[in-house]
Order: structure tokens, then sequence, then C-alpha cells
């Protein structure tokens, strides 16, 4: 998949805490861009920039991201399924 495709969500059961072992709730983060948010991406590779300062990211696979947050002591846990 490259970016600017979509993918079916991937349906996963919460995760438990890998720190305490509590329920973990599904959530995002935000990434902000020039025209808006929108939910963090996953991109293969080592990140390179441009002569500007931005990340190159055209034609490099990509998957959107799941984050969960325990409920207990807050540890963000992300998947990119």
């Amino acid at each position: 998949m490259t970016l600017g495709e979509t993918q079916e969500p991937t349906t996963m059961p919460a995760p438990h805490c890998a720190k305490c072992g509590s329920e973990m709730q599904e959530g995002f983060l935000r990434d902000n861009a020039r025209n808006g948010s929108c939910v963090s991406t996953w991109i293969e590779g080592e990140a390179e920039y441009g002569l500007l300062g931005s990340v190159k990211v055209w034609g490099r696979p990509s998957r959107p991201t799941k984050t969960f947050r325990c409920v207990n002591c807050g540890f963000l846990e992300s998947y990119a399924p």
C-alpha cells in the first residue's frame, strides 16, 4: 500500500497493557497537516528529508495506525495492521 491509498479497517481485540496488565482503550494519534488533521500513519524505512525539511513519503509503503491507551497507567501502544 502506498501513501494516499486506503485500507479497510482491521478489527483487533483491545490488548492488555504490557506495563501493568490493565485494559487498554482504542483511540488514535492525531497528526497536524497544512490542510487539517489526520490519523498517524506508519511509513516503511528510515525518514528521508527533502530540501525544505519535509519528510519524503511518496511511493513508500504505508499503513494507518491503531493506538491503544492503558486506562490505569497511560502507556500507549500503536499497531500498523
